[in-house]
């Protein structure tokens, strides 16, 4: 026997004995579940309609149902409670599924998928569609061995999150750790401000998958190294710059099949997904100071036509790339756009900061193309073809400019003041990141490079 006061939550136990209306309990024989359950009969209920009852061929299974719960029930109540509890998250997981496919399915056609916290027009972190070929700052779900259809349900959360960033970098390995050898490096191109790719091909003879790599060359059915005029490197058939590109370096085996011995690209999920337990990567990264490196990405987007404003408009929009882009990815903030950081996803991307990434400076530059030659074993003369012995001139210019004092910079204009303070509200945590990363830098170039 139930309390009185624990009537009304019979409601859904009586649904699931087959009622599609709810009979007043309070009339049944001193509160008798016994009553409810097994010596009212069907008709003595109405239906969805008001009136009648269920149907006759479903009556002995009805019947059935309710016997088991209420003998289960009367044993041990708790367990109604779990039964609720149990049903209520299955409606969420259908639905949950039901939201997963189609935004797989959008995704797959071309579509828009809009996130519910999203923004202006640059919504979600996520890829906007194939029409987004070139990297603007989103990325690809798609290919990220985390970002599973079904990912919410197995626990990753929904577009990203603390677990879906460590989880994709299993197989990078600790920049503390010595290197094997084995691993490939990754020159991680953040927000699209180039890389020293193109300096490495012309001076060392090595493989490398980068973001001017010619699809059109060779048979596009397999990824093979082509050595172009005036390089000496082999450049893979395939652009990384691109989320085509990523997506077609993927579904042909790049890593599993064909391993690089240089990756440069700004897809940092896309990429770091396709390391292997057998063959992992070690993460490069030299950015500027935040101010120039939103300055590269500007001029980035600008060149490829994806955006149109002036400066002054980019830093104060609300595209990604512009506000703690940095720190979004790393943090694994990647479901609504510039959302709204905390003191805990600052403290994330730190941490995989600190131990996924080898970085440095750009004055830095010589002593990090050293250390890639040393730890990958590339031929050392290719040092000296990228950074040839100072000549006497420059020297003798050097030693003047120390004697001759510099020349005032320029008044500043209304816009370019304007432009540097709106870089600081909307880059707060990257200010601080990139501090972290100075420091970081000046650690590992005593320790590790």
């Amino acid at each position: 026997r139930f309390p009185t006061k624990n009537k009304t939550s019979l409601y859904s136990i009586y649904h699931l004995g087959g009622m599609t209306g709810l009979s007043d309990i309070s009339d049944s024989k001193d509160n008798d579940l016994e009553a409810l359950f097994s010596n009212k009969k069907h008709d003595d209920y109405p239906n969805a309609s008001g009136s009648g009852s269920p149907s006759s061929a479903t009556n002995n299974t009805f019947d059935m149902v309710r016997r088991y719960l209420f003998e289960t029930i009367r044993g041990d109540p708790r367990l109604l409670v779990t039964a609720i509890v149990v049903i209520t998250f299955s409606v969420i997981g259908v639905v949950t599924v039901a939201r997963d496919l189609n935004d797989y399915g959008q995704l797959q056609r071309g579509t828009e998928v809009i996130s519910p916290i999203s923004i202006g027009g640059h919504q979600a972190l996520m890829t906007k569609g194939p029409d987004d070929y070139i990297f603007d700052g989103h990325i690809d779900p798609i290919q990220t061995k985390t970002m599973s259809l079904f990912s919410k349900l197995s626990g990753v959360e929904p577009h990203g999150g603390e677990r879906t960033i460590f989880t994709m970098m299993e197989n990078i390995v600790d920049s503390p750790a010595p290197s094997t050898g084995t691993e490939t490096i990754f020159f991680w191109e953040a927000g699209g401000v180039g890389s020293i790719a193109n300096e490495i091909c012309k001076c060392f003879p090595i493989n490398m998958a980068t973001t001017f790599g010619n699809e059109e060359v060779g048979d596009p059915r397999v990824l093979e190294p082509h050595v172009m005029d005036g390089n000496l490197c082999g450049l893979y058939n395939v652009n990384l710059g691109t989320h085509a590109g990523t997506r077609r370096a993927k579904d042909l085996g790049l890593i599993t099949n064909v391993v690089p011995d240089f990756i440069s690209s700004p897809f940092l999920p896309e990429i770091a997904s396709l390391f292997t337990p057998e063959r992992k990567g070690r993460i490069i990264l030299v950015v500027p100071n935040t101010a120039v490196r939103i300055r590269f990405s500007y001029d980035h987007l600008k060149r490829k036509g994806l955006f149109s404003g002036s400066m002054l408009e980019f830093v104060s929009s609300d595209h990604i790339l512009a506000n703690n882009y940095l720190t979004h990815i790393l943090s694994g903030k990647w479901g609504g756009g510039v959302e709204e950081l905390t003191e805990e996803d600052f403290a994330v991307a730190v941490s995989v900061l600190k131990t996924k990434m080898i970085v440095a400076t750009w004055a830095d530059n010589r002593r990090m193309v050293d250390f890639i030659t040393r730890n990958q074993q590339w031929d050392q003369s290719g040092l000296n073809c990228m950074y040839p012995p100072t000549n006497p001139y420059s020297i003798e210019q050097a030693q003047k400019a120390k004697t001759e004092p510099r020349p005032p910079p320029p008044e500043k204009t209304p816009e370019e003041i304007a432009t540097e303070t709106a870089v600081r509200l909307h880059n707060y945590y990257d200010d601080r990141l990139f501090t972290i990363l100075a420091q970081q830098a000046q650690e590992q170039a005593a320790s590790i490079l």
